[in-house]
């Protein structure tokens, strides 16, 4: 029902960030040319760096996009369906794996990430260390 009602308009993507943390993302991105998301949910987060970052700039979405028991990703559809509803679907390459399966997926020169994936201790010390 959720999905249906993003892509209708009734709803927004589901986000764990409160205003003053998405307004700093946004903040924080607006000069990057190279930005990376790890942990893209609903992409609802993804827009808003993909919003803020310039024209010419990328941002590259990680998730694996895990599958539910009907063999159907929802945040995925939710995901494509916000970027397109702001028309930045082609600033955002989504590479669909674990963080530390898409290093080498990812050019050197990142200006900025978020590292919102895995929200358990070992898992944050893990992309913290790997995408340092």
């Amino acid at each position: 029902m959720h999905l249906m009602k993003v892509v209708t308009g009734l709803d927004e993507p589901r986000t764990q960030t409160t205003k003053n943390e998405r307004n700093a993302l946004a903040s924080y991105s607006s000069q990057a040319q190279l930005a990376v998301e790890i942990g893209v949910f609903e992409g609802y987060n993804t827009a808003l760096i993909a919003r803020s970052i310039p024209k010419d700039a990328v941002l590259f979405g990680i998730d694996p996009f895990f599958k539910g028991k009907l063999g159907i990703c929802y945040e995925k559809f939710i995901t494509k369906s916000h970027l397109a509803k702001f028309r930045v679907g082609k600033k955002v390459k989504l590479i669909e794996k674990l963080s530390f399966d898409a290093l080498k997926d990812v050019p050197d020169n990142i200006d900025f990430i978020f590292i919102d994936g895995d929200h358990s201790w070992k898992g944050i010390e893990r992309d913290w260390h790997d995408w340092s």
